[in-house]
């Protein structure tokens, strides 16, 4: 399996990255679908309690889907995954300031940044 690859990889850095987590559910016969993936990183974070499980953005506006659920359906599959952290991709910024709020605030997870700042709170 292709992701158990770059997983495994990462892991020796003690952080799971989602690098290419799939943006669609996909065949759930398929190998490579969302729910394998997060399956397959959180088997290898159980393994390794001390591993993070980072992504790394551009998730929330890359789709048909985004579209008709405004990034909401990415906030609850990585709610589901369990994931640890995640950070701002370009495609975040694609919807407006409001809605990324509340994506944000709907994650089960924290947002990391060293390089966003909100114009009108200066936070």
């Amino acid at each position: 399996m292709k992701l158990a690859v770059i997983i495994r990889t990462m892991l020796s850095c003690a952080l799971l990255f989602a690098i290419a987590a799939p943006t669609v559910i996909g065949d759930p016969a398929a190998e490579e679908n969302i729910a394998n993936y997060f399956g397959l990183a959180n088997r290898i974070k159980a393994q390794n309690p001390n591993a993070l499980f980072v992504g790394t953005g551009d998730d929330l506006a890359t789709s048909l889907l985004s579209s008709l659920f405004n990034g909401q359906h990415m906030i609850d599959a990585f709610n589901a995954g369990k994931l640890d952290v995640n950070t701002y991709g370009n495609h975040e910024f694609d919807m407006r300031p409001d809605q990324l709020a509340k994506m944000v605030e709907a994650s089960d997870f924290q947002w990391v940044s060293a390089n966003v700042t909100d114009k009108r709170t200066k936070d």
